[in-house]
C-alpha cells in the first residue's frame, strides 16, 4: 500500500514538475517571439531568425553585412530594428563612420527612431576619430529629438571628451549626467582617469581611482595601471595588482603590457618574467612594442639573459609583430650570443615579422579606405574575416548561408544601377 501511495506521489510531483516546466518555456518562448512577429520588418519569422544567426558582430565582415542589409532593402524587404541594431555593433566595431551614417539613413526610411544606443555608437566612434565636434552635433540632434540620454550615451560623450584633453567638456557631461539623475559607474571613472592621464595629472587620476564608491572594474585598472608604467612606480603598480587579483577581473594586453614594463623599468626581471608566464597561460598577449622593450631590456642587463629571451620568442605568436625598429639593436646585442639557435631563432623571428608586416599593411590600405580608425588593430582579426565574409571558425554551411544564397543574390543591372545610386546618397 505503501509502495503504491509513494509512487503515485512520485507521478504526481513528476507530472506537476512537467507542467511548470512546459509553462516556463512556453513563457520564454513567447517573449523571444514576441519581439518579432511585432517586428516593423516585412521578413518572416524564418528569414529573421536566420538572419540573426549570421549577423553577429563579433563573426561578420562589414563587407557581407553591407551587402546582406542593401540587398534585403533593395528587394522591398526592410530589416527589421534587430537587424539594423546588428549592423550598427558591426559598424562600430570596426569603427566605420561611412557605415553608421548608412544604416541611420536606411532606419529613417523604414520608419524606424534610432534610440540613445544607436547616438552612444556613432558618438564612440567620433570619440576614436577624435572627432569632438560630431559629437556635439550628435548630441543636439538627441536634444532636438526629446530623446532622453542613458548612461551608455553620457560615457560615449565623456570619451570624445576625454579622447582630445577636453577637460571642461568632461566636468559638463559629468555635470549633465547626474542633473539626469544618473550615477556614475565604473566605465565612467575610467573615462575620467584616462582623461587626467592623456594630460599628464597622474596623482589627478590616481585620485579618483582611489575615491572611487563602486568596485572598479578591469578598464579602472588598466589606466590605473598605465600610469604607474608612465610615472614609473613599481610599488604602487604592485599594490594595485593585488587589488585587482582580488577582484579577479578579466585581464587584457594592455594590463599585462604596463606591469612588465614597470618591472622591466625597475630591473625586475623575473617579475617580468612571470607577468609574461601570465600572459601566456591566458592567452592575452601583450602589445607588440612589449616584445621589443623586453627583449633589449633583457639583453643590455648586466648578466645577459638569453635563455629568457628564447622563451619569449618561443612563446610569441606568430600574428604579434616586433616593431622593426629594434630588430637592429636586438641582433647587434646577440651578435656574440654563444647559442647559434637563439641567433638563428632571431633572423627567423625578423624575416617572418617583416613578411607579415607587409602582408598586413594591405589589409591596413584597405581598412583606411572604409573610413576605419586605428586601422592596423584591426588588420589581424579582418584578415581572418575578409575571404569567405564569415570568420574562418564557421567551416560547414548552415541554414543561414543557405538561405542567404537562396533569397539574398546579386541584383539585376537595373537594381545595381539603383544599389549604386543609392550608396552615393548615403556615402
Amino acid at each position: 500500500m505503501y509502495s503504491r501511495l509513494t509512487a503515485w506521489l512520485g507521478r504526481q510531483q513528476w507530472l506537476s514538475r512537467k507542467a511548470y516546466l512546459g509553462q516556463k518555456r512556453k513563457v520564454n518562448l513567447s517573449a523571444i517571439l514576441q519581439p518579432l512577429t511585432v517586428s516593423h520588418s516585412s521578413l518572416n519569422l524564418k528569414e529573421e531568425r536566420a538572419l540573426q544567426q549570421i549577423i553577429e558582430p563579433k563573426r561578420v565582415s562589414p563587407h557581407l553585412l553591407r551587402k546582406i542589409v542593401m540587398d534585403i532593402y533593395l528587394h522591398g524587404k526592410n530589416p527589421s530594428e534587430r537587424i539594423l541594431f546588428a549592423a550598427i555593433g558591426v559598424a562600430t566595431r570596426w569603427r566605420l563612420m561611412q557605415e553608421l551614417s548608412l544604416y541611420y539613413e536606411l532606419s529613417r526610411n523604414v520608419g524606424l527612431r534610432p534610440g540613445p544606443p544607436f547616438y552612444a555608437s556613432c558618438i564612440t566612434v567620433c570619440a576614436c576619430r577624435r572627432d569632438l565636434n560630431t559629437a556635439l552635433r550628435l548630441f543636439h540632434e538627441v536634444k532636438q529629438e526629446s530623446i532622453e540620454p542613458d548612461l551608455k550615451l553620457y560615457n560615449a560623450l565623456i570619451f570624445a571628451s576625454a579622447a582630445v584633453g577636453d577637460a571642461e567638456k568632461v566636468k559638463e557631461f559629468v555635470a549633465l549626467l547626474q542633473s539626469d539623475g544618473l550615477q556614475l559607474d565604473e566605465t565612467t571613472y575610467a573615462l575620467l582617469m584616462e582623461c587626467c592621464r592623456l594630460r599628464g595629472e597622474y596623482e589627478e587620476a590616481l585620485k579618483i581611482f582611489e575615491s572611487m564608491v563602486v568596485s572598479p572594474n578591469y578598464k579602472a585598472f588598466n589606466v590605473a595601471f598605465s600610469v604607474c608604467n608612465e610615472m614609473n612606480n613599481y610599488e604602487l603598480a604592485m599594490k594595485y595588482f593585488e587589488s585587482f587579483e582580488r577582484h579577479n577581473l578579466y585581464s587584457s594586453e594592455l594590463s599585462h603590457s604596463s606591469l612588465i614594463e614597470v618591472c622591466l623599468k625597475n630591473e625586475r626581471f623575473d617579475e617580468a618574467m612571470g607577468f609574461f608566464d601570465l600572459s601566456h597561460r591566458k592567452r592575452h598577449y601583450v602589445m607588440e612594442s612589449t616584445y621589443g622593450i623586453a627583449l633589449l631590456s633583457l639583453l643590455q642587463c648586466p648578466n645577459r639573459r638569453y635563455s629568457d629571451v628564447a622563451r619569449i620568442l618561443k612563446r610569441k605568436p606568430a600574428y604579434r609583430c616586433i616593431p622593426l625598429v629594434y630588430y637592429k639593436d636586438i641582433i647587434d646585442l646577440t651578435s656574440h650570443c654563444p647559442d647559434v639557435k637563439l641567433r638563428s631563432k632571431i633572423i627567423e623571428c625578423y624575416k617572418q615579422d617583416v613578411a607579415h608586416l607587409q602582408e598586413i599593411d594591405r589589409y591596413v590600405k584597405e581598412l583606411t579606405e572604409m573610413g576605419s580608425v586605428g586601422p592596423r588593430m584591426f588588420a589581424i582579426q579582418y584578415k581572418g574575416y575578409k575571404p569567405n565574409g564569415i570568420c574562418s571558425q564557421r567551416t560547414k554551411k548552415s541554414g543561414c548561408i543557405l538561405f542567404l544564397e537562396e533569397h539574398v543574390r546579386s541584383s539585376t543591372e537595373s537594381n545595381l544601377f539603383l544599389r549604386s545610386s543609392l550608396q552615393g546618397k548615403f556615402a
